[in-house]
């Protein structure tokens, strides 16, 4: 019997939701059989395909080393990669698979090792189910990949998520196991069939989620009004990802997502601390904080946004600590607020302005 009610359905995706099919996309490109031997050899079962999958190293340094690798086959190496969009191709049940466990109420998340170019072209060409899901951690973007127990930690603190009510599918055992010591359930997919009918036995177990949330209504009557809208995170433009990362660092705050354009167009960094989820975005050619953020903060009859807020236990170690690490030039002095909670301001490296108060 399950002991706590799952809320959440994890899938992987190769394999899983989609047919790796590089077998047969390397007999569509008409490679005899030495060749793709020699292809699988050296390419999908090498190491190297893992090096993408993690995504450290520049993907274009890695896709030059694997065709050094069969350097004695150049121009099928050349169409291997140019066409590399045909190497997957859905299942055909994945996109009403998820869609009926939403519509029970459950919300349903990806966790893949997947290159990150590779990703963003199959789930633009290829993946009729990218949408459809409520968020997903993708090894090429966070550069972990799964079974290391940190991946599987990021995609709970990302969505705040409790792995006990989480049920993993994958087709990998030790990709499981580490899931299974975090406290997941899982299920070792094999097949459509099979993997369907494991997971709504499961789900009978725990209990429906559509149920649970009635019920407590019910208990609470008109005490708990539906809820429809939760915080989710606040958003910034900067000129500097790496200065206002480090700045932000130093404020308890560690990146969960960095997503930079292959064209160097922008660059998105998410950063949480104790659940509260700052986004930036940084633009080459960003313009410059504009002159009235310089008193917004204090003019509080010009309508707009104000300030981000951080709380703290004792705003003067929190100065002094600020001032320790040059984020300040000299302590500021801390005012008691009409409501009742000291507090004072620092800016970022762009003059956004930030309120240290008392919690």
């Amino acid at each position: 019997m399950v002991s706590s009610m799952i809320k959440n359905v994890i899938f992987d995706i190769g394999m899983v939701l989609i047919n790796f099919r590089y077998r047969e996309y390397m007999e569509d490109l008409g490679f005899s059989m030495e060749v793709q031997e020699i292809f699988c050899k050296n390419i999908i079962e090498n190491k190297l395909w893992g090096d993408l999958d993690l995504g450290v190293r520049p993907e274009k340094e890695v896709i030059c080393e694997m065709k050094s690798r069969v350097s004695e086959y150049p121009a099928e190496a050349d169409v291997f990669f140019d066409r590399i969009n045909d190497i997957v191709e859905t299942f055909p049940y994945a996109l009403s698979w998820i869609q009926g466990l939403k519509k029970k109420g459950y919300r349903v998340y990806l966790l893949s090792n997947y290159p990150k170019k590779l990703f963003a072209l199959h789930a633009k060409e290829k993946f009729t189910f990218a949408d459809a899901v409520d968020g997903r951690i993708v090894s090429g973007y966070v550069k972990m990949v799964k079974p290391d127990p940190e991946i599987y930690k990021l995609l709970c603190m990302t969505y705040d998520l409790k792995p006990e009510e989480c049920v993993f599918l994958d087709d990998r055992e030790d990709n499981l196991k580490s899931a299974q010591t975090l406290g997941f359930h899982t299920i070792r997919f094999q097949n459509y069939e099979q993997a369907k009918e494991e997971l709504e036995l499961l789900l009978q177990e725990s209990g429906s989620a559509e149920e649970t949330d009635s019920d407590k209504k019910r208990v609470l009557g008109e005490r708990l009004p539906e809820k429809i809208f939760g915080i989710d995170h606040y958003a910034i433009s900067v000129s500097d990802s790496e200065k206002s990362r480090k700045f932000y660092e130093k404020l308890g705050f560690h990146v969960v997502k960095d997503y930079q354009a292959e064209d160097g167009s922008v660059r998105i960094l998410q950063m949480e601390n104790d659940g509260f989820l700052l986004e930036m975005f940084c633009y080459p050619d960003s313009d410059p904080t504009p002159d009235f953020v310089e008193t917004l903060n204090r003019d509080l009859h010009v309508n707009g946004a104000k300030h981000m807020a951080l709380a703290v236990e004792d705003p003067k170690k929190a100065a002094e600590y600020l001032l320790k690490e040059g984020l300040i030039e000299e302590m500021p002095a801390i005012n008691e607020g009409r409501l009742g909670r000291p507090y004072f301001f620092i800016k970022d490296p762009d003059g956004i302005f930030v309120e240290i108060i008392t919690c």
